[in-house]
């Protein structure tokens, strides 16, 4: 129904590239500078002209892959990460073009908070609202997700309590299955390297483990040349 549709979406597209801003005042706005005549006769061809406008354009976000998202800050543009990227790509390919897909692993860690601490409580009218201090702050636990380079995927890593210089819990609680949860284990390349040997077991594979850390893109290329 919204004439040059391919045309709004690249103006969409456009925005975004850049890293501006879009929403539907943008979108009404090219609307009025490109189909003046088709807005105008849409908006007087319906009861309520602008909520049914609005719908349509948030219909037609939706259809060709945009969503609602809150507006985040970044230090750095879109096509300077893009760079950063790229030169990354080329330098971990030379370094390491003697490493076939299924031992090039890539690991990337997701910090979750869990029973987190209640906003607001009951309380005794007049009386004091304070709690001990081991409520008032929430636990924390680490998700490792690894994924090698010819795209099979590991079974998640979960750290609870994590310290440096710790180590794997080594029980028998579920011996069929890779272990999947550790106490006091640090994200160092020994832990990775320990991950992989319990997660290789069923592995009818050989060769060298190799660990892509890609939480920095400035320190990974030094990180691999360790693990090398």
């Amino acid at each position: 129904m919204i004439p040059n549709a391919d045309g709004l979406e690249a103006f969409m597209h456009k925005r975004r590239d850049a890293e501006l801003a879009l929403t539907c005042t943008h979108l009404v706005n090219y609307l009025k500078r490109n189909h003046k005549p088709w807005l105008e006769q849409y908006l007087s061809d319906h009861r309520s002209g602008y909520k049914s406008l609005l719908k349509l354009l948030q219909q037609f976000c939706a259809r060709h892959g945009f969503t609602r998202q809150k507006p985040a800050r970044s230090k750095q543009t879109q096509e300077q990460l893009e760079k950063v990227r790229q030169e990354f790509a080329q330098d971990f390919n030379v370094a390491f073009s003697g490493f076939s897909p299924s031992v090039i692993i890539n690991v990337d860690e997701t910090g979750m908070s869990y029973d987190m601490p209640p906003h607001a409580i009951w309380s005794v009218k007049g009386g004091s609202s304070k709690i001990s201090s081991g409520e008032k702050h929430s636990y924390r636990m680490t998700a490792v997700l690894s994924v090698r380079a010819n795209g099979e995927k590991f079974p998640i890593l979960f750290i609870l309590r994590g310290e440096p210089g710790g180590r794997i819990e080594t029980g028998d609680e579920h011996p069929e299955f890779v272990v999947d949860s550790v106490i006091q284990l640090p994200l160092s390349t020994k832990v990775c390297q320990t991950y992989l040997d319990f997660a290789s077991v069923k592995r009818d594979a050989t060769g060298k483990e190799l660990v892509a850390k890609s939480f920095n893109s400035f320190s990974t290329i030094g990180t691999c040349k360790s693990v090398q």
